[in-house]
């Protein structure tokens, strides 16, 4: 950030690294702020307001900060964590065109807290075995039952709960109704049959995890990262022996020039 010019945008994946990283810039006497969703609103717009007028060197934040951003002078993107696919990143360091920095802070780690945040958003086949025993249960004494309920007979946290019953109601095994409730439909399932219930999530889940695996390998590649970018969306136009401006490529015999790298593999 100190030898650099223009504005930026650091990318954490979690809300706490976001609130380390922005004190710990501040107290380098560095001008950024944070920017995320359990800011409150005020916060939020008032960070973007000084971050749009210049006021700020660099906005820290999750990925719920950046669409729809238009400022001319960003001219370095730093991820401190490795988003999770490569559609994701390719997204967060694009913007007017010019020669920018984007960097890239990979640690082998980051691929637990991608994992985690996988294994939060689809259910196996236990969950959905417990989600629904849970609403079985309760039909003996209502036809009807809150989310409150359905996750107090239950040992689901209550946002996998709320995914199994998404994927309940997407089934027609179960029905939404007002204020909340949910009706059992279907009430005489097998342990099978809701894991064939469960198996577009499965596919979904295999699909990411492919997806973060290719952002693994762009970040440990020692060939050209714009290539092996571009090459992941079926594009073409980078020369076989580079693009000449990625770190990689900098690090080449044939390659002069250095405007700005795309990623640096660094340690955290």
């Amino acid at each position: 950030m100190r030898r650099g010019e223009g504005t930026g945008i650091i990318y954490a994946a979690t809300v706490k690294a976001v609130d380390e990283l922005t004190a710990l810039l501040q107290a380098e006497g560095l001008a950024v702020a944070s920017y995320h969703g359990r800011l409150a609103n005020k916060k939020r717009v008032e960070a973007q307001n000084r971050f749009m007028a210049g006021e700020l060197r660099a906005m820290v934040a999750t990925n719920a900060f950046g669409l729809g951003i238009d400022k001319a002078d960003i001219r370095f993107v730093v991820h401190y964590h490795a988003p999770g696919n490569v559609e994701s990143y390719y997204q967060e360091f694009g913007r007017d065109g010019d020669p920018a920095r984007c960097t890239l802070l990979y640690d082998p780690e980051d691929q637990k807290l991608q994992k985690f945040f996988q294994g939060k958003r689809y259910p196996d086949e236990s969950d959905l075995v417990n989600a629904y025993h849970a609403l079985k249960k309760l039909r003996e004494t209502s036809q009807t039952s809150s989310l409150a309920e359905i996750q107090a007979a239950s040992p689901l946290p209550k946002s996998r709960m709320k995914v199994c019953l998404a994927l309940f109601a997407n089934r027609g095994i179960v029905r939404s109704e007002s204020r909340g409730r949910y009706r059992l439909l279907v009430t005489e399932l097998t342990r099978d049959q809701l894991a064939r219930a469960g198996e577009s999530y499965r596919e979904r889940q295999e699909r990411n995890l492919l997806r973060q695996q290719q952002m693994v390998d762009y970040a440990t590649t020692r060939k050209c990262r714009w290539k092996t970018l571009v090459d992941n969306f079926g594009g073409n136009g980078i020369p076989e022996d580079g693009c000449g401006h990625c770190d990689n490529c900098d690090n080449c015999d044939n390659c002069d020039s250095r405007r700005f790298e795309n990623v640096r593999a660094l340690p955290r």
